[in-house]
């Protein structure tokens, strides 16, 4: 049942002759909003944690991050992704200094080198590449496109194949972000709907940890970055790193994520598509048929709100404050008369 100024709306529209005529605002100081009936039930929300328990989730993962092992993993990390222009550069050089060995090559008559072997040898010196540094490579990823990348990047993966073969990948287990920290909201807001459908596709159970506000500023220091308002780390691949330390800084974390009734992202019609798409193989082996979606129809009720809502605000603010001190003047001129 509506109440209030939502009830006067829908009052006006049944007794409006004409509900196709287009809305006017009744004064010139406000201007014509639409606010809609229903809201969409396929929105996914940001897990609700008291803030005891943010908070003493917050350090106990910032003495994870402050370890000694991280600290070098995150420089690395760091360190191996020089600038975009740097970049650019240095593969250019390469280019050019491949077509002139190429050309002097094929001036003297020798055959140039053929693109299997050039793949077996590049595929050779992959070989050689210790196991053991695969996981530490993999288990922590800092910012937000990151991030998102990652996830969207799997989720394609997981559409088109039943089972992910590449052990190498990231498999994220807690993802915190300082989206209190984050301005404007909407740069985080896609987030809790990405988590889901990654839960969904790829049977995975990731919580996602909205971090108190202030806790950017922390959390950038102690990574050593000039800013860093989400990361991702991987559970089973710090476990693998072998150290006592980060071992049982990620037990206690996930004991603490436990205590605190931290669930992960779900959603029952996600999950029941992806196993829908599961079950069926046909779906696995051939392309999905492009469809066209249903356009949604959602009814709005046009209402208007002052062009100035700040000035608006004030104005009740004061009205207010008047009345106030209108009603303890008549008070005391009361108590004085009797």
């Amino acid at each position: 049942m509506e109440h209030g100024k939502d009830a006067k709306l829908v009052a006006e529209l049944k007794n409006n002759s004409n509900p196709q005529k287009i809305f006017e605002p009744k004064s010139i100081n406000r201007k014509a909003v639409f606010r809609p009936i229903l809201t969409s039930p396929f929105t996914a929300k940001w897990p609700s944690i008291s803030n005891a328990d943010a908070n003493m989730l917050f350090h106990t993962f910032l003495a994870l991050l402050r370890s000694d092992r991280i600290q070098k993993l995150v420089v690395r990390k760091n360190a191996s992704l020089p600038r975009q222009s740097a970049r650019k550069t240095k593969l250019k050089n390469e280019k050019r200094k491949a077509r002139l060995l190429l050309a002097d090559l094929m001036q003297n008559g020798i055959a140039p080198p053929s693109t299997e072997a050039c793949k077996a040898e590049n595929g050779d010196t992959e070989a050689i590449t210790p196991v053991e540094e695969r996981p530490e490579r993999n288990a922590i990823i800092c910012g937000l496109n990151s991030i998102t990348r990652m996830l969207e990047e799997e989720i394609a993966d997981r559409t088109h194949s039943e089972i992910s073969t590449d052990t190498e990948k990231h498999q994220p287990s807690m993802i915190f972000v300082c989206n209190a920290d984050v301005s404007p909201t909407s740069l985080t807001s896609h987030l809790p709907l990405l988590v889901a459908t990654y839960n969904a596709v790829c049977q995975r159970s990731v919580l996602l940890m909205p971090l108190p506000l202030g806790s950017q500023l922390a959390l950038s220091d102690a990574v050593n970055l000039r800013r860093c308002g989400m990361i991702s780390i991987d559970n089973e691949a710090l476990k693998a790193l072998k150290d006592d330390e980060i071992q049982s800084k990620v037990s206690d974390l996930e004991l603490k994520f436990g205590k605190a009734e931290v669930q992960p992202i779900r959603m029952t019609w996600l999950e029941e598509a992806a196993a829908t798409a599961r079950s069926n193989k046909d779906h696995l082996r051939q392309k999905v048929p492009k469809m066209d979606l249903i356009a949604p129809h959602i009814k709005h009720l046009a209402s208007s709100t002052p062009l100035d809502i700040n000035k608006k605000k004030e104005l009740k603010k004061a009205k207010r404050t008047e009345r106030k001190v209108n009603r303890k003047a008549r008070a005391t001129a009361k108590i004085k008369k009797t």
